[in-house]
C-alpha cells in the first residue's frame, strides 16, 4: 500500500510542470465583440400626443341672405380663394343701382348749384359797382343816403347768395363722397355673397352647416374647415426633462399605426403646464400634402436630449447586471475576464461606462449571459 501511494504522488508531481492545454475551439463560447470608445452618447426622451389642426376656421356669413348654392361636399380639398358658398345678392345689387342713381342725382344738383353760384357772383359784382356809383353821386345831390343804404343792402344780399351757393356746393360734394363710400361698402358686401376659402394653404371641408334655400344672418356658420397641410403635432414632455431637450435637433415622429415616420425640428415649446403630469406641450408642423394624415391620430416622439460625453460608450447588451452590480467581459487572448464597471447615462441600445474599463478594450456582447470569469471564448463577429 505504501508503494502505491508513493507512485501516485510521484505521478502527480511529474505532471505539475506541464502547461494546461487550451480548450478545443468547438468548446469555446461563441461571442460577438465591440470595442469601448470615447464618444458622445445621444439620448432620447419618449413623448406622446396627437395630431390636430393648425387652423380650423368656421366660415360664417357676413350678410343677411338666402343660400343659393353650396359648391363643396364634406371631405373635399379646396385651394386658397376657391368659391365655396353662393348667397343671394339681388338685394345688394338693387341697393347698388339705387346708390348709382342717387350719385347721378346729387351730381346733377351740384352742377346746377355751380351755375347759380356763377350767376350770384356776377350779381355781386354788379351790385358792388352800383353801390360805388351811388356813393360817388352823393356829393352832387344826384343820390341820397337812402339810395346808398338800398344799394348796400342789395350788395350784401348778393354776397349772402354767393356764400349760400358755395356751402350748398360743398354739401353736394360731401354727399357724393359719402355715396361713393357707401358704394364701396356695397361692393364689399356683394363680394361677401361668394364665400371663399382663406387666402393661403390647402383646406379640407369638415362639415357643411347650411344647404341651398336656407336663410342666414351675419355670423351664421356656413362651413367648418381645417388646414390640411401643415397639420399640428403636439406631444407632452415631462417638466423635469425641459433643461435637457435639444430643441434645435430633429425629433423622430411616428404617426398612427405605422402610417408615417418623420424627422422634424420642433416649431415651438408651449408654456401651458398640464398640472396632473407636470408636462408641457411641444409643437411640430406636420407636412400633409397627400392628405393621408388626419386630426386625432396618435403621435409618438423620440426627442433628442443634449448629448453627454461622459465615459466610454459601449453596447447596452455588453453589460450584465445583477442586483446593484454591473459588469462586462473584457477579451484578452481568447479569454473573457469579468470587470466590474460604473455606469452612466444610457439609451435603449448604448450606455456610457464611467469606470472599470479602458479605451480600446474588446468586450463580449452577444453570448455574455453564458460567460463566467476566465472562460475561453470564440469571436464570431463584430456586434451590431
Amino acid at each position: 500500500m505504501h508503494r502505491v501511494h508513493t507512485l501516485i504522488v510521484a505521478l502527480l508531481l511529474a505532471g505539475c510542470g506541464d502547461p494546461v492545454p487550451p480548450a478545443p475551439i468547438q468548446n469555446r463560447v461563441p461571442v460577438t465583440v465591440a470595442v469601448a470608445q470615447p464618444g458622445e452618447l445621444q439620448l432620447f426622451q419618449s413623448a406622446y400626443g396627437s395630431v390636430g389642426a393648425l387652423e380650423a376656421p368656421v366660415l360664417g356669413s357676413r350678410v343677411p341672405a338666402m343660400v343659393v348654392a353650396v359648391l363643396v361636399e364634406e371631405g373635399d380639398a379646396v385651394t386658397a380663394g376657391s368659391p365655396l358658398v353662393v348667397l343671394d345678392s339681388s338685394t345688394i345689387s338693387l341697393r347698388i343701382r339705387l346708390n348709382e342713381s342717387e350719385i347721378l342725382r346729387v351730381a346733377a344738383t351740384g352742377r346746377e348749384l355751380e351755375q347759380r353760384l356763377a350767376g350770384a357772383e356776377a350779381e355781386l359784382v354788379q351790385k358792388g359797382l352800383e353801390l360805388g356809383r351811388v356813393k360817388e353821386m352823393l356829393p352832387s345831390g344826384h343820390s341820397s343816403q337812402n339810395d346808398i343804404d338800398l344799394a348796400d343792402a342789395a350788395e350784401k344780399k348778393a354776397a349772402a347768395d354767393v356764400r349760400a351757393y358755395g356751402k350748398a356746393i360743398e354739401a353736394s360734394a360731401y354727399a357724393i363722397e359719402e355715396l361713393k363710400a357707401r358704394r364701396r361698402l356695397l361692393d364689399l358686401e356683394l363680394s361677401w355673397c361668394v364665400v371663399r376659402a382663406p387666402d393661403h394653404g390647402v383646406w379640407e371641408v369638415v362639415s357643411k352647416r347650411v344647404a341651398s334655400g336656407d336663410v342666414v344672418e351675419p355670423g351664421s356658420p356656413l362651413l367648418n374647415l381645417i388646414l390640411r397641410s401643415p397639420l399640428k403635432g403636439t406631444v407632452w414632455v415631462a417638466e423635469s426633462y425641459l433643461a435637457r431637450i435639444d430643441l434645435e435637433a430633429a425629433t423622430r415622429l411616428d404617426i398612427g399605426a405605422d402610417l408615417a415616420h418623420l424627422e422634424l425640428v420642433p416649431r415651438a415649446l408651449g408654456f401651458q403646464v398640464e398640472e396632473q403630469g407636470r408636462s408641457l406641450p411641444l409643437y411640430f408642423d406636420l407636412p400633409n400634402r397627400s392628405g393621408t394624415l388626419r386630426p386625432g391620430l396618435s403621435l409618438s416622439a423620440a426627442i433628442p436630449l443634449k448629448a453627454s460625453g461622459q465615459g466610454l460608450v459601449i453596447p447596452r447588451r455588453a453589460v450584465r447586471s445583477r442586483a446593484e452590480r454591473h459588469s462586462v467581459f473584457v477579451l484578452e487572448d481568447g479569454v473573457a475576464h469579468e470587470r466590474e464597471v460604473t455606469l452612466g447615462l444610457g439609451s435603449k441600445t448604448e450606455i456610457s461606462v464611467l469606470t472599470g474599463i479602458a479605451p480600446g478594450d474588446s468586450l463580449a456582447v452577444l453570448g455574455v449571459v453564458n460567460l463566467s470569469d476566465g472562460q475561453p471564448v470564440r469571436v464570431v463577429g463584430e456586434a451590431r
